[in-house]
C-alpha cells in the first residue's frame, strides 16, 4: 500500500477539501455488491466545492480490503466527456479529457468505477478522494458506509 506521505510529495502543492468545505463535501458510496472476491461497480457520489475543469483528475485512495487489479473503467452520469483512468496500489485516478464542459461549484458529480473488489470491508471505511487541477491538489478524508444498489438503480 502507498503512503499518504509518499502519494502527498509526488506533488508540489496540496490544500484540504471536504471536511474544511474546500472541494467536495457529502460523500455517499453506493455499490452492486459487497460479496467477497465478486467484482462490482461502485459509485462515489459528492458535491463539488470548487469547480472542476475539463481537465481536472479525481482520484479515490480506497481502504484496506479492495482488491484494484480488476479495474478497468472510469465514468459519471453527471460529468461529460470521458476518462482516462489508471491504478496505482490502493488508488484509482480519472483524469477527465478535456472535452466535456466545467462543473459549477455546488454540482453533486458522480464518479463510477469498475470493477472493484471487495475482499473484506471494514466498519464505516475511511475514503481518501484527490481532487487534482494544474496547480493543486487537494484532499479529503471522508468515512461513508457503502449502500448496496442493483445493477439497473446505478
Amino acid at each position: 500500500m502507498m503512503s499518504c506521505r509518499r502519494l502527498y510529495s509526488s506533488f508540489s502543492f496540496l490544500l484540504l477539501i471536504a471536511g474544511l468545505g474546500l472541494a467536495q463535501s457529502g460523500l455517499t458510496v453506493t455499490a452492486t455488491s459487497t460479496a467477497a472476491g465478486t467484482p462490482a461497480v461502485y459509485v462515489f457520489s459528492f458535491t463539488a466545492d470548487q469547480e472542476l475543469s475539463p481537465r481536472a483528475g479525481l482520484a479515490v485512495v480506497f481502504p484496506s480490503g479492495f482488491d484494484l487489479s480488476k479495474m478497468m473503467m472510469a465514468d459519471s452520469r453527471s460529468i461529460d466527456g470521458g476518462w482516462l483512468v489508471r491504478v496505482h496500489a490502493d488508488t484509482v485516478w480519472a483524469q477527465r479529457s478535456g472535452l466535456g464542459k466545467t462543473i459549477t461549484a455546488g454540482t453533486v458529480v458522480d464518479l463510477i468505477l469498475a470493477a472493484v473488489v471487495a475482499e473484506t470491508i471494514p466498519a464505516a471505511p475511511e475514503w481518501l478522494l484527490l481532487h487534482r487541477e494544474e496547480s493543486a491538489l487537494q484532499t479529503s478524508r471522508q468515512r461513508a458506509e457503502i449502500t448496496l444498489r442493483k445493477a439497473d438503480r446505478l
